[in-house]
């Protein structure tokens, strides 16, 4: 996303859970970290269509090499 910041939020959340937070991600501010996981939830997901999308692609004798 890009574009002024134009909202501000207040929010109140469970200590522990920021902690865990910062911890997985190495973000230290605050707000970094909010917009962050909101940019998280905004974004995209298609794997799942792309996953149903692949099926039947690959040849009978293909070989995955393990």
């Amino acid at each position: 996303m890009s574009g002024a910041k134009d909202t501000r939020v207040s929010v109140r959340v469970q200590a522990g859970l920021l902690d865990a937070a910062r911890r997985r991600t190495g973000i230290q501010r605050e707000t970094d970290l909010i917009v962050a996981g909101l940019a998280l939830l905004a974004a995209h997901d298609d794997f799942g269509v792309w996953l149903a999308e692949q099926r039947g692609t690959l040849t009978d004798d293909f070989d995955i090499g393990l």
